[in-house]
């Protein structure tokens, strides 16, 4: 027996967030690179208190997400195979869309946060050889 996803409206409307969270969340990692390239360090301590208010609210609606799966007894499954075989007809062409444009945003924000830890590897990098430089030159001094 197929069982049918009986919170569709409801979970549309909770990957509809999901999505417009993240795609706010991409803006911030775009302007963390920003900062990250320009050395403004205040900046980047605004920024990752900013990340805080994402990823709280993105873990918050990661769990309705699943609680609505659970309550059709398919959390279990992966989300495409949700929409193919367990999804209401009339609802699958609005799941795919949501689903792809979720997939894709993640994708970007996925290789921006790569690059932002690239750089910041790189500025604590030079920030240690410059350190090390300035210990090194007080020894010398003493």
């Amino acid at each position: 027996m197929v069982i049918i996803l009986k919170n569709t409206q409801p979970l549309l409307k909770v990957l509809k967030a999901q999505h417009e969270l993240c795609e706010g969340y991409l803006q911030v990692q775009k302007s963390m690179t920003d900062a990250l390239v320009a050395g403004d360090i205040k900046r980047v301590d605004s920024i990752v208190k900013e990340e805080q208010y994402f990823l709280l609210k993105i873990e918050s609606l990661e769990k309705k997400r699943l609680k609505l799966l659970e309550q059709d007894s398919l959390a279990e499954l992966d989300f495409r195979e949700v929409i193919e075989k367990h999804s209401p007809e009339e609802y699958r062409a609005q799941l795919q869309s949501v689903f792809e444009m979720l997939a894709e945003t993640l994708g970007n924000l996925k290789r921006a946060t790569m690059l932002n830890q690239r750089l910041l590897k790189q500025r604590l990098s030079v920030l240690d050889s410059l350190i090390g430089a300035s210990e090194g030159e007080f020894v010398r001094r003493a």
